[in-house]
């Protein structure tokens, strides 16, 4: 349940993506390119100036799925990280939906 919930941002990014008048493997590369560098902008030692934008990157709130290990569950962290995650998630997902829709009307 951790890892569904870890991972739900960026399958419906890919999805979103997919829907798109774009290649699947654009869609694939593109998703990854902006995974990674969430990823490298969240977690790089030089830039002590995104410490404190932390909260507003996708991938450490994707790491919560470490929390299933802990012997004691921090569990309004946990539920905190839940919510911003399958908010990303249907977000992604409904505007995915959105354009595939238009699009299918359209042709």
């Amino acid at each position: 349940l951790f890892l569904v919930v870890s991972y739900l941002p960026l399958t419906s990014f890919a999805f979103m993506l997919s829907c798109m008048r774009i290649k699947p493997a654009a869609a694939t590369i593109i998703t990854l390119a902006v995974v990674m560098a969430d990823f490298v902008l969240a977690n790089f030692p030089l830039f002590p100036l995104f410490k404190e934008y932390r909260d507003w990157f996708v991938t450490p709130r994707m790491q919560m799925w470490v929390y299933s290990q802990y012997q004691d569950i921090p569990w309004p962290q946990v539920f905190e990280n839940w919510a911003w995650l399958i908010g990303i998630g249907l977000t992604g997902f409904v505007l995915g939906w959105m354009n595939f829709e238009r699009r299918d009307i359209k042709s």
